[in-house]
C-alpha cells in the first residue's frame, strides 16, 4: 500500500512539475507578447510622426506652388493689359494713317 501511495505521489509530483513548466512557458510567451506589442506601438508612433511630417511638407510645397502660380497669373495679366493697350494705340494710329492716305488719294484724283 505504501508503494502505491509513493507511486501516486510521484505521479502527482510529475504532473505538478509539468503544469509548472507550462505555466512558466505561458509566462514567457506573455512577456514576449508584451515586448512585441510595445515594439508595435513604437513603430506606429514613428509612422504617425512620419505621416505628419510628410503632410506638412506637402502643404508647404502646395502653398509655394499656389503662390508661384498666382505671381505668374498676375504677370501674364499685366502683360496682356500692356499688349491690349499697345494694340489699341496701333489700331488708332492705323486708322489715322488710313484717313490721311484716303484724303491724299482724293486730292490726287481731282
Amino acid at each position: 500500500m505504501e508503494e502505491l501511495l509513493n507511486k501516486f505521489m510521484k505521479s502527482i509530483d510529475s504532473k505538478f512539475m509539468t503544469i509548472e513548466e507550462k505555466i512558466e512557458s505561458l509566462s514567457n510567451d506573455i512577456s514576449e507578447l508584451k515586448k512585441n506589442i510595445s515594439n508595435l506601438e513604437n513603430n506606429q508612433q514613428h509612422l504617425a510622426t512620419t505621416n505628419e511630417n510628410q503632410s506638412s511638407e506637402f502643404r508647404n510645397h502646395f502653398i509655394k506652388l499656389e503662390n508661384t502660380l498666382e505671381q505668374q497669373r498676375e504677370s501674364f495679366h499685366k502683360n496682356i493689359n500692356k499688349l491690349s493697350i499697345d494694340i489699341d494705340y496701333l489700331s488708332s494710329k492705323t486708322g489715322i494713317h488710313d484717313t490721311k492716305l484716303n484724303n491724299i488719294e482724293k486730292r490726287l484724283e481731282v
